[in-house]
């Protein structure tokens, strides 16, 4: 589990009173609590969970090393109540109800399972592409947002492209072109997260390449020869160029634009096989390309420029870079066959 530096949380949203569903009634501040400690811990168990908990309200000094394991046993059970679907007696009219848990809601998913120490297998949950977008309204510190991207990049191919631009920029822009934006949306009521995230992909793209929009209009208005010398020779553009030169669109997606995606943003086998397993069903790469979209074309259309039909750089699919090695060294031992191509790269995908 990644360590936390945050000195305290606040379970409390950005979000009016009501926004959200799912943090209405009883329970919205155990609700809280789980869909907050999961984006800076990443993949947990219940039990995970609740010791982080214990840890980050330093509760565990007001009890014995045994009432400790018992509160966060009972913590933990509490936190499985709400994340499986559970059914319970209602006390006035004895009749079973069953509520629905924030897996079948569509905020949490299961990624693997792990033994604890008793030797049982337990399962793993982390936020799903939907749970992400609401713990944007967290408020969370600079250097929690980062551990959340950063998580979040694990099994969601945006989050993935989110990180690689943090990683080469700086948590502000990032927070100014991506993250703030979606929250804003989300505030105003144009996102329901009740609802499938993917009916609002389109949206979510359209208001980064709307942000991109007013920074470089901000940048525009300061300077007046825009048209005598190049953009990237003004002060405060260095990181919209890095966005640029990092965002890989085409007008025409081909087969292997999704491939080619997670070749790049995920590194070894080890990161790729997580995502390929654990990545959500509607495909988020639909998403991804939504977005690079709308920063391709808000970035040339400001720059009232004619709008190139795929980005200037594109990265090489791992056959791509396979068939040119063998072009440089026809000679060398590179496999032949389908199978003899499998191993070689997944020998060299360290």
């Amino acid at each position: 589990m990644t360590k936390i530096n945050e000195k305290r949380l606040n379970y409390d949203t950005l979000y009016p009173p009501g926004t959200v569903p799912v943090l209405r009634g009883k329970k919205q501040s155990h609700v809280s609590e789980i869909l907050q400690i999961l984006s800076l811990i990443g993949p947990a168990t219940t039990h995970q969970i609740a010791k982080f908990l214990l840890r980050e309200y330093q509760l565990s000094r007001k009890y014995s090393k045994h009432d400790q394991k018992r509160t966060i046993k009972n913590i933990a059970s509490i936190y499985y109540s709400l994340i499986e679907t559970r059914k319970e007696k209602d006390k006035e009219t004895k009749k079973i109800k069953t509520y629905q848990g924030l897996v079948s809601q569509g905020y949490i998913i299961q990624v693997g399972r792990t033994v604890n120490e008793k030797g049982h297998s337990i399962p793993l949950y982390f936020l799903t592409l939907k749970g992400c977008f609401l713990a944007l309204g967290y408020n969370f510190s600079n250097d929690g947002l980062k551990l959340f991207i950063q998580n979040a990049s694990k099994n969601h191919l945006y989050f993935a492209y989110v990180n690689s631009i943090l990683e080469k920029t700086s948590i502000q822009f990032v927070n100014e072109i991506f993250i703030l934006p979606i929250l804003e949306i989300i505030k105003k009521g144009k996102i329901f997260l009740d609802e499938q995230i993917d009916f609002y992909f389109i949206n979510i793209a359209e208001v980064s390449g709307y942000a991109l929009v007013n920074k470089l209009n901000k940048i525009l208005k300061l300077y007046h020869d825009i048209d005598i010398i190049p953009l990237d020779k003004y002060p405060n553009v260095q990181k919209i160029k890095t966005l640029i030169d990092n965002t890989f669109y085409r007008d025409r997606i081909k087969q292997d634009w999704t491939d080619i995606m997670i070749n790049h943003f995920y590194l070894n086998n080890e990161d790729e096989n997580f995502y390929r397993m654990y990545c959500e069903e509607f495909h988020d790469e639909r998403l991804l390309y939504q977005v690079m979209k709308a920063i391709h074309f808000a970035y040339y259309e400001t720059l009232n420029i004619m709008i190139p039909r795929k980005s200037r750089k594109f990265p090489r699919s791992p056959r791509q870079k396979y068939k040119q090695k063998r072009i440089i060294s026809p000679n060398n031992d590179l496999p032949h066959t389908a199978k003899e191509l499998e191993e070689y790269e997944k020998k060299h995908r360290k």
